[in-house]
């Protein structure tokens, strides 16, 4: 998967009735080359975020979320009611593909209502696509869309990217030097109703990272010379991660330092070198 992502989806229903009505959504999701597909307690957690998210972007107060198993493949199911509506979201990811069904249907107590929809639904493997820009390169970053620039240290730093997912929603680049990484995320957050606010999606990162003995620790810093959020992470394995998270416009952007050694000065000088137009 290169810069160039998409999206497709596909609704069916009962000819007899509005109700039940399933939405299959396929999206591109990102990847990073070489890093394996870890389906862990992490991979479960992102998926029950997300349904989460979307749920409550539809009216749904308190979703309520389990695993399931779903075209033999095991699976996140968030639940929850909006008025005389029942919503059901279950999402698996295969390869580079997140697949979400989401059902429609009348209040009840019926289990997955949608299932008749799926009896016949089969997922095929995708070759893997290698794009250019997942050779490591040297990258002066300029970058339109999302207004950032970015320089590296010096040009002994190569970067992979952009990659994208989410259909285009969310551009990631990173930098690698020695055992130093530098990522830069822009993610677009205008598609959803209600938007989460920056304290919000702040909180819900540190709960992702806290797990295996990480430790995380939630400041305010600044980014781009706004005031932003600010997460030092102490991983498991000995690395320190520094992140900053900056709400603008509907935009999340964020600015990853992983380091073996917490460096405040290069940290600084990462950071000074990050600009939003």
């Amino acid at each position: 998967m290169g810069a160039t992502t998409g999206m497709d989806a596909n609704a069916a229903g009962r000819k007899d009735s509005d109700l039940p009505v399933l939405l299959v959504v396929v999206t591109d999701i990102m990847t990073v080359p070489g890093k394996p597909l870890m389906r862990d307690e992490r991979y479960f957690r992102k998926l029950a975020d997300y349904g989460i998210l979307l749920l409550q972007a539809r009216g749904v107060d308190e979703p309520s979320v389990r695993r399931v198993t779903m075209l033999g493949r095991e699976s996140v199911e968030v639940n929850g009611n909006n008025g005389d509506i029942s919503l059901w979201v279950r999402a698996f990811e295969v390869g580079r593909r997140r697949f979400e069904f989401r059902c429609y249907a009348e209040l009840s107590t019926d289990d997955w209502p949608c299932e008749p929809a799926v009896g016949t639904f089969e997922i095929s493997q995708m070759p893997d696509e290698v794009a250019a820009t997942d050779t490591p390169h040297v990258l002066h970053l300029r970058d339109e869309r999302f207004g950032i620039s970015f320089d590296a240290p010096d040009d002994t730093w190569l970067a992979i990217g952009p990659r994208a997912g989410g259909g285009s929603a969310q551009v990631v680049w990173l930098w690698v030097h020695d055992q130093r990484q530098i990522d830069i995320q822009a993610l677009d957050l205008s598609w959803i109703a209600q938007h989460p606010t920056e304290a919000m999606f702040a909180e819900l990162m540190a709960d992702r990272f806290r797990h295996d003995d990480t430790k995380v620790v939630l400041k305010k810093s600044t980014l781009a010379g706004q005031s932003c959020h600010y997460f030092e992470i102490d991983r498991s394995d000995g690395a320190k991660q520094d992140m900053f998270i900056l709400f603008r416009n509907e935009i999340n952007y964020t600015l990853l330092v992983t380091e073996p050694a917490r460096d405040a000065a290069f940290i600084a000088h990462v950071k000074q070198r990050l600009r939003l137009r």
